[in-house]
């Protein structure tokens, strides 16, 4: 009850800004639909006041199905400003409602690690402990309930693609996936390896690949096709991923080579030339995402609040083993602090 209560007033006394300004701009997907100008969306976009009496300004950066989910959510603020003509990120109840879109999300993202777990471990793993692990754990309290961090979203669907993969259910695996990779190409360090241990032949890789790429390929031609000078004047300043990926490096024969693309290149490499047994090859898909998403937070200049991505999965590992829960809890919290 006393954590329960923390909680409520650390979600309601504190805002990360990009959850209003991605609020803003899933609001203004509908001014800009009705208006006829939902192909030129991020020029409509282009250097909008998010909070009122500010001059706080930001244009849309994201794929549009990053705005069609938070339009979604936020049709009821768009009603209400239509309805009123008040800017509703100006009042308490708005942000709070903007805010809670990763509530929602973090209740599903405990569902989908409770099928994993389940798939994984069978009954003997313990719904409540995997809640109370996942509720309490630092990332969470950080990044969910302080900030606001919407790649919860991401994580979200990610995970209905594990699951998917581990029940082998191919529809739900690259249904999910396909959703998740515009969120964020992160998504694909979970989708290539699993793909890579699922399958060795090179046609079906290509295939399946193309499969789940075909939502992010055509909404982002689509937007550099109809509305460039948006999508180009929004990104000009920012940091891109490749841009990320190679800012730390180390030196290599006579070249400088980027430790996190090394690290990938040789997880990928041995997923395809590996074949797991069949008693291992649900936890060590586990292992690689952990991995690799561990190594997204230590190996690219990112943001803190991306750590959110290896929770679930550090989550899962905690539990596997029963009789280490306690130290791996311990070193899980000081990983997250660190």
């Amino acid at each position: 009850m006393i954590f329960a209560a923390t909680s409520i007033f650390i979600f309601g006394s504190t805002c990360f800004l990009h959850i209003i300004i991605t609020t803003r701009h899933g609001i203004n997907f509908w001014n800009a639909l009705f208006e006829g100008e939902i192909f030129h969306f991020y020029t409509y976009n282009l250097n909008v006041a998010f909070l009122p009496g500010y001059s706080f300004k930001c244009s849309a950066m994201y794929n549009i199905a990053e705005y069609v989910i938070f339009a979604v959510y936020d049709f009821p603020l768009w009603v209400f400003e239509s309805l009123t003509g008040i800017d509703s990120m100006g009042t308490v109840i708005g942000i709070l409602y903007a805010k809670s879109i990763v509530i929602l999300f973090i209740i599903g993202v405990l569902k989908q690690v409770c099928l994993i777990a389940e798939e994984i471990f069978g009954d003997k793993i313990r719904n409540d402990l995997l809640a109370l692990l996942i509720c309490t754990s630092i990332l969470s309290i950080t990044t969910i309930y302080a900030m606001g961090q919407y790649d919860i979203i991401l994580t979200y669907f990610m995970l209905g693609g594990i699951h998917g993969a581990l029940i082998d259910n191919r529809k739900k695996f690259l249904l999910n996936f396909s959703v998740a990779i515009p969120l964020k190409l992160f998504a694909l360090l979970a989708f290539i390896p699993i793909l890579l241990l699922k399958e060795k032949k090179i046609l079906q890789i290509i295939s399946n690949s193309c499969i789940v790429m075909c939502l992010y390929v055509i909404t982002t031609l689509l937007y550099m096709k109809m509305d460039f000078v948006g999508v180009n004047t929004a990104n000009k300043d920012q940091i891109g991923l490749i841009g990320r990926i190679f800012a730390n490096n180390m030196q290599l024969s006579l070249e400088p080579v980027s430790i996190f693309l090394l690290t990938v290149i040789g997880i990928f490499l041995l997923c395809y030339f590996y074949k797991p047994p069949a008693d291992l090859y649900k936890i060590i898909i586990v292992w690689i995402c952990c991995i690799l998403f561990s190594a997204v937070c230590i190996a690219l200049p990112l943001h803190p609040q991306w750590s959110i991505l290896v929770m679930p999965f550090m989550i899962l590992l905690i539990v596997h083993d029963e009789s280490k829960k306690g130290m791996l809890i311990i070193l899980e919290t000081v990983a997250q602090c660190v």
